[in-house]
């Protein structure tokens, strides 16, 4: 399950296990959708789940973490925390796309879950993808990075878009 913005350029491009279904609500491009939709696919399917969401997606619909762990489903969560907006501040930055500093990491055992984990380096990742791995509970990854950090299929998008608003504004 992936967001839309860098989380959904990115996981595009993922390798995954065979029999995986992907799923991403891309046409609209509407922000938030994934945690709630993950929850549903969760409890439908009785599979664990991942899901790949900004934290301003997230922030949509933080609240159904708790509904995840209450229904005892073991998805993943990468919560990709470039503090705001990244998809929109690939279009055009500017203050209107920064967030609330939140601290994800500690949500899950707000929740009732177990405690998340932070993320600020590589080595970090492997360390977190091999506690999920082994978990049988949901799992909250944080992953901090660079406001301006965007793969370069969402940096080529941002700079289409802009250029299209441009072009439409002129008219």
């Amino acid at each position: 399950m992936a967001d839309v913005g860098e989380c959904l350029y990115s996981t595009t491009s993922m390798l995954f296990p065979k029999h995986t279904t992907f799923i991403a609500q891309s046409f609209y491009n509407s922000i938030g959708y994934s945690v709630g939709a993950s929850l549903g696919a969760s409890t439908a399917q009785k599979r664990r789940t991942l899901l790949f969401v900004g934290d301003g997606s997230f922030q949509i619909g933080a609240q159904e973490v708790s509904t995840l762990i209450n229904y005892d489903c073991k998805s993943i969560i990468f919560v990709l925390n470039n503090q705001g907006y990244g998809i929109e501040r690939a279009i055009h930055d500017g203050p209107y796309n920064d967030l609330s500093p939140w601290k994800y990491h500690l949500l899950s055992e707000a929740f009732g879950g177990e405690p998340g984990i932070l993320v600020e380096t590589e080595g970090q990742l492997e360390e977190a993808l091999q506690i999920a791995e082994k978990s049988d509970k949901l799992t909250f990854i944080e992953i901090q990075v660079d406001k301006f950090d965007f793969g370069d299929t969402l940096r080529k998008a941002g700079a289409a878009m802009a250029e299209s608003s441009k072009n439409s504004y002129e008219d």
